[in-house]
């Protein structure tokens, strides 16, 4: 704020901060985040199988529960439905791709960069790239 307030960001406190990286609650705050959003997919897609080919009870996915009020699991829970959609649409090609391919533990990475390379070009926009090591 121009009053000199707290939540001034030219404050000589909050610049300092901010060049050291992120603080240890941040770090926190993100990675129980990422929790929320992975434990409500698991659960949902769990779920949504569970449905499809009545699996056997898991007791430590079912202990999930994820709120389904909360942002951060609904998030979760519309990567599954990506995910559902992406396996639709090209289950044929991935298996058919799958069957040429003679994957093994040492060549698995280098299969797994020239595939997720090929995908970021297809997918990303004009002018942005995203390259696997």
């Amino acid at each position: 704020m121009a009053t000199g307030g707290g939540d001034d960001p030219l404050m000589p406190n909050r610049m300092e901060e901010s060049r050291e990286g992120p603080t240890q609650e941040a770090e926190e705050s993100v990675v129980q985040e990422t929790e929320e959003v992975f434990c409500s997919y698991v659960y949902f897609r769990y779920t949504q199988e569970d449905e499809e080919e009545k699996l056997p009870r898991d007791p430590e996915i079912m202990a999930l529960q994820p709120n389904t009020s909360s942002p951060l699991s609904r998030v979760g829970q519309q990567l599954a439905l990506i995910g559902d959609d992406i396996n639709r649409r090209y289950d044929l090609n991935f298996t058919h791709m799958l069957a040429e391919l003679s994957v093994t533990p040492d060549n698995a990475y280098s299969y797994f960069c020239k595939i997720a390379n090929r995908v970021s070009q297809v997918i990303t926009p004009v002018g942005l790239s995203v390259v696997w090591a």
